[in-house]
């Protein structure tokens, strides 16, 4: 019967076993064959469930993923942390994880290493499969969009550090993929701003513009 205290135990049991293969992992090859295994196990789960199981270690070691140059174990990273954003208690162990600033900062750094910034490569027809840097921020912005959903804590973090501007500048990136997301995570923090709890004033206006710009629609 799933919920029951025997299968929760069970999954914190697999949980805490796969997030210390990953921390003692001491290869790059290691590391990512632990990071594909705990991003399955998050995949196939429950987001409820997956919250009410994991151990408190989990999180310390997914995070740091974000930052290395490694876009495998980055979207593996990035699996975990879009599935269990889906849950409500979930959300909140992201956010103590302070989740969206290391979103942000990873998807700034993929953004710059694909041309993004001031002027996007011209050259879409690459398509998403054959950009990798496209693939890891498609990732990003949909854990971005995921944990900003419904939560004004998350949209305020992102605001307080100016990722509505990478967000309105990514509406003009090639990749469709990158486009549809980052308008998914611009849109929940202009419902959290109509509902009047990320922000007012300036940071209103910017945000609200990032929607509302028709030259930012593409």
């Amino acid at each position: 019967i799933p919920g029951t205290p025997a299968l929760k135990a069970g999954l914190h049991e697999r949980l805490f076993n796969l997030s210390q293969s990953l921390a003692h992992a001491h290869t790059p090859e290691a590391r990512r064959d632990a990071c594909q295994a705990l991003a399955d196990a998050f995949s196939k789960e429950d987001a409820g469930e997956l919250a009410a199981a994991l151990p408190p270690s989990t999180l310390q070691h997914v995070m740091p993923l974000l930052r290395i140059s490694d876009l495998h174990c980055v979207i593996y990273a990035c699996v975990i942390i879009a599935n269990l954003a889906f849950d409500l208690h979930g959300q909140d162990l992201l956010l103590a994880a302070r989740a969206p600033g290391v979103l942000l900062q990873a998807a700034r750094k993929r953004s710059r290493d694909g041309s993004a910034g001031r002027g996007f490569t011209s050259s879409a027809s690459l398509g998403e499969e054959r950009d990798p840097d496209a693939l890891t921020l498609t990732q990003l912005l949909a854990a971005m969009q995921n944990l900003t959903y419904n939560n004004a804590e998350a949209c305020r973090a992102i605001a307080k550090r100016k990722g509505h501007s990478l967000l309105r500048t990514l509406l003009s990136h090639p990749s469709e993929s990158v486009r549809s997301f980052a308008a998914g995570a611009l849109a929940n923090m202009h419902l959290c701003l109509e509902q009047g709890t990320a922000g007012a004033g300036p940071l209103g206006s910017a945000l609200l513009g990032s929607l509302t710009d028709p030259s930012m629609r593409k």
